[in-house]
């Protein structure tokens, strides 16, 4: 997202110039236009009810191939990220749940930060955000063997089953059975945030585990 288009900014800017400068472009109890048409849970527009941070970085290229490419985060960019939400998640008793990606709450129209974004550092250096249990995904995991899995995949029963469960984690999207391009796209989101090695847009065994697991260490009220 380009700060000079018209009718988009947010709250805080972070830099990669490895100063120690945030740049606030708004005042945290006014509103800012980094979200749009969003949801999460149970709250939609959220332009109105959060404090958005936006992180100097490139953006993605595609390939030759239409795969897209991501650059990388500088460590110093990261920790004044992580210093920042540690403040602000603090003096608003904001909940892990609700720390979260762009492409998480309107993943049919962003792709920011990307699969880049260092999500399992913020969580495990800096108690930030959302992460899986690994034995709670293993366990998952071993319920079905590939070629089980590969079978189900398919099945209108299932897509609505994973549907319904990345909906149940936070994500704006409607249970149908069927695979359209805003499922497509909640799945590449939630492979950004959780799963970046492959980002595919396809729910394999591995997605389905971490989704599962998820959900089981962060229900939804």
């Amino acid at each position: 997202m380009a700060l000079t288009q018209h009718s988009v900014g947010s709250h805080y800017v972070v830099n990669h110039l490895g100063d120690r400068e945030i740049y606030q472009l708004v005042d945290e109890n006014k509103r800012s236009y980094h979200a749009g048409i969003s949801s999460w849970r149970n709250d939609s527009m959220l332009n109105d009810t959060s404090i958005g941070i936006e992180i100097v970085n490139a953006g993605y290229v595609t390939d030759s191939t239409g795969v897209k490419i991501f650059p990388g985060f500088d460590e110093g960019q990261v920790k004044k990220v992580a210093a920042l939400v540690k403040d602000i998640a603090g003096r608003y008793m904001i909940p892990p749940t609700n720390i979260l990606a762009h492409s998480d709450i309107a993943p049919t129209r962003k792709q920011d930060p990307g699969p880049k974004f260092p999500w399992k550092k913020l969580y495990d250096e800096y108690q930030i955000g959302m992460w899986y249990d690994e034995s709670a995904k293993q366990n998952f995991l071993n319920q079905l063997t590939p070629e089980q899995f590969s079978t189900q995949a398919a099945e209108s029963d299932f897509i609505y089953r994973y549907q319904l469960a990345l909906k149940n984690l936070g994500y704006g999207l409607e249970a149908s059975g069927r695979i359209d391009d805003s499922t497509k796209k909640t799945i590449e989101a939630f492979q950004y945030h959780f799963r970046p090695e492959i980002y595919d847009g396809v729910m394999d065994a591995e997605s389905w585990a971490i989704l599962q697991a998820l959900n089981q260490k962060y229900p939804s009220k």
